[in-house]
């Protein structure tokens, strides 16, 4: 899929602006509400989901057409662009910091986006892009993970954070993390 990993590359980049409050707001949350230095975030491979005209422009200068660029953003993430809409003027009421999905072969399958937010009552503070069904999938099940030991945890961050804290230590570099992305396991996760 060229198309995600343009998204894939352009979310990152997004989440290094450095002048941009909106980035600047969601990085706060990372390392102030997670506790995550740059070195983390970066291995990570966290991103940061733009307004809908910059990423339009943004995938133009991936090559792709405006109107290419237009459609695709609609198939694959409305949902996502909608919400953050109608959240108008609330920074950690929209979903930005965004999670890469990738297959056991290294392909990206889809993404997710996070509300920058600790706050549990927050409503849908993840959104899945339109096609990727976290209940088929365990979120970092990647290559990385062949011939590991398997933790099963909640949420992405912790999959990702328990994966990068285990490789250095000698008694868990045989553990690989994976989320379920919620709090209920699916038929299709544990096959």
């Amino acid at each position: 899929w060229e198309f995600f990993k343009a998204c894939h590359q352009i979310f990152k980049e997004c989440l290094e602006e450095q002048d941009n409050e909106q980035v600047s707001f969601s990085l706060r949350y990372l390392k102030e509400g997670r506790s995550y230095d740059d070195k983390q975030i970066k291995s990570f491979e966290l991103g940061f989901f733009p307004d809908e005209d910059k990423f339009i422009l943004l995938l133009t200068n991936a090559g792709y057409s405006k109107e290419k660029g237009k459609q695709l953003i609609e198939q694959y993430f409305l949902g996502i662009l909608n919400i953050n809409k109608y959240q108008k003027g609330y920074e950690e009421t929209k979903n930005r910091i965004t999670f890469t999905w990738f297959d056991s072969k290294g392909n990206i399958i889809g993404f997710s986006a996070r509300k920058p937010t600790a706050d549990d009552k927050a409503i849908c503070r993840y959104l899945n892009n339109t096609g990727l069904s976290k209940a088929d999938h365990l979120f970092n099940l990647t290559k990385e993970a062949e011939e590991k030991n398997i933790v099963i945890v909640e949420g992405q961050l912790d999959a990702l954070a328990g994966t990068y804290f285990a490789l250095p230590q000698e008694e868990m570099k045989n553990y690989h993390f994976v989320a379920i992305s919620g709090n209920n396991i699916s038929e299709r996760q544990v096959a």
